[in-house]
């Protein structure tokens, strides 16, 4: 199993490296919209903080899904899906080593963008801490969200805004979840509970979504064929 593991992640880094332009995008889109926001927003220091948030978790969230979905379709045109579900291992444990990869490489990108959001807000760096442990702890939920729909739109030429209206809703309880730690940092009042919601969900996520991808990759491999 370890060795399955080392030499699994070992392959992603090549891919990754290879596919570079595709891991510099949600961080150029996340940069982009947020500084695009900032210029618009309203300047009083409540709504700043409140309509930051929205606009940090809502650009963040949608950049990853595109990125995913792009990463997916560059395998899926590559045959490395087909070539997953010849592999000796079972593809949810495929899956699940995928979508925490993707999980840790996507935080990189993500503590980049918080950070150049606070100084596009002009927001104290005290909401780097709270903001970087929601993001951290929604990301596994994210990601296994956008691989699911990705994998199940496969086939389809429609495009990455179909996938973010099919897989934006089903992330809203995920983004309050992080807008409600961020107002409770502000009052500097405990946000444990919601950390401990957003752990949940993950490892739910991390639990029944290599199930549920396993599907969808058989799905879109029989009607690709």
């Amino acid at each position: 199993m370890m060795y399955f593991i080392r030499k699994y992640f070992y392959f992603e880094i090549c891919f990754a490296l290879k596919q570079i332009t595709i891991w510099v995008q949600p961080i150029l889109m996340m940069s982009l919209f947020i500084f695009l926001s900032s210029l618009i927003l309203p300047y009083t220091v409540i709504s700043e903080i409140y309509l930051a948030g929205l606009i940090i978790w809502l650009n963040c969230i949608c950049a990853l899904i595109i990125t995913n979905d792009a990463l997916v379709r560059q395998e899926w045109l590559e045959g490395m899906w087909e070539q997953y579900t010849q592999w000796a291992q079972p593809l949810y444990l495929i899956f699940l080593c995928k979508a925490i990869w993707l999980s840790v490489l996507c935080y990189g990108a993500v503590l980049i963008s918080i950070v150049l959001a606070l100084i596009a807000f002009d927001l104290s760096f005290s909401y780097f801490i709270p903001m970087a442990l929601g993001f951290g702890l929604a990301l596994p939920v994210i990601t296994v969200v956008s691989l699911i729909s990705s994998l199940l739109m496969l086939t389809s030429q429609r495009g990455s805004g179909l996938l973010i209206m099919l897989a934006l809703p089903l992330l809203v309880p995920v983004m309050l979840l992080g807008l409600i730690i961020l107002e409770k940092a502000h009052y500097q009042e405990p946000y444990g509970a919601e950390c401990a919601l957003l752990l949940a969900m993950s490892l739910m996520a991390f639990l029944l979504g290599p199930f549920a991808a396993t599907g969808a990759i058989k799905v879109s491999l029989s009607s690709g064929q």
